[in-house]
């Protein structure tokens, strides 16, 4: 962590929410905390990071943001991070509607306020609009169960904003437990247009890819970090396994990619506009996390595949971040794509 930004989450995230106090949170109906949300709002300004000072915000630019998601990826943090602060924020800012921003930006900056967005995916029928009011159903929307705004994405219509106590909101089980996930279905649901129907919705989203990005760095980080230290201290034969060479060039290999990983994730922060940037330090970083959280649980042995080691909490992390806004396969697609018209 190079800023201020990302030094203070980095000790704020491991101070509230140390392997202990995540393993409580996962168990609880809503999977974080409201209070220490606002707390940290308070006391930090940390979910009005990426919202402008004219709103009530920091307005901290995006490879800040970046580091403070490679922080939480490192600890698993528990909290509405991702929901409201890396999807809701930017799309709000990027629908470039300042009745819209008025309105929610100050709460979800005092973290008064949750949000988050409801986007279908490509094989699920899209949300339709008629007469101000929208149908359909988004499976596997992130805290999708306790945010207090849903913005949804509703195909060419642009993005809309609804009130949260007209929606059918069903939990989900997820494979990561420390990120709560939803069913929301609406059936003729009120709902407030944000921006024009050409709002700059994949510009946004990209955004969020160049955060997941960032947290899947974080996981790997952690996930090499222990696997050396476990190293370290395993001893077989009278010696520790780090002295074995085929552990050292394990190690070597998630070294590597996770070093390729932070350059394509702090590249992209710094250059988010710049195709296909987000798509391939999204791509490449679920890629990397995976893997190197794979080797982490081969490399810990019989205690790596227990529940009680946090191993397997990042590899679970590491898998649910790949799929949200498009697998690694989609985005290698998206990568393709540009080189194909640009060469």
């Amino acid at each position: 962590m190079d800023s201020d930004v990302g030094a203070l989450a980095a000790r704020l995230f491991a101070d509230s929410c140390p392997p202990e106090r995540v393993r409580e949170l996962m168990a609880t109906p809503a999977g974080y905390d409201r209070d220490a949300w606002r707390r940290w709002a308070r006391d930090t300004g940390l979910a009005g990071l990426g919202v402008p000072a004219r709103y009530g915000g920091l307005g901290s630019p995006l490879p800040d943001l970046a580091e403070v998601f490679e922080a939480a990826g490192r600890t698993l943090v528990c909290a509405p991070l991702l929901s409201t602060v890396g999807l809701a924020v930017p799309l709000l800012l990027a629908a470039d509607d300042q009745g819209a921003a008025e309105r929610w930006l100050p709460g979800l900056a005092a973290g008064t306020t949750t949000a988050t967005a409801a986007i279908p995916a490509p094989a699920e029928p899209p949300v339709t609009v008629r007469g101000g009011r929208l149908s359909g159903r988004v499976e596997r929307v992130i805290d999708g169960a306790t945010a207090d705004l849903v913005l949804v994405v509703a195909g060419a219509e642009g993005l809309f904003a609804v009130d949260t106590t007209g929606l059918t909101r069903r939990p989900l089980m997820s494979l990561d437990l420390t990120r709560r996930q939803a069913s929301i279905e609406f059936d003729g649901t009120p709902a407030t247009r944000i921006g024009t129907a050409g709002a700059r919705i994949e510009q946004a989203l990209d955004v969020t890819r160049v955060l997941l990005a960032a947290e899947l760095v974080g996981v790997a980080q952690q996930c090499l970090d222990s696997t050396v230290a476990y190293a370290k201290q395993r001893v077989q034969f009278g010696r520790p396994i780090g002295s074995f060479q085929a552990v050292k060039q394990r190690a070597a290999d998630m070294l590597v990619r996770v070093e390729l990983a932070r350059s394509a994730a702090h590249h992209a922060a710094a250059h988010p506009g710049e195709p296909p940037v987000a798509a391939l330090a999204k791509a490449y970083c679920a890629e990397a996390a995976t893997s190197v959280a794979a080797d982490t649980i081969q490399l810990h042995g019989g205690i790596g595949f227990t529940w009680e080691h946090p191993a397997h909490l990042y590899y679970k992390r590491a898998l649910t971040d790949d799929e949200i806004l498009g697998a690694a396969a989609t985005q290698w697609a998206r990568v393709s794509d540009h080189l194909d018209r640009v060469l």
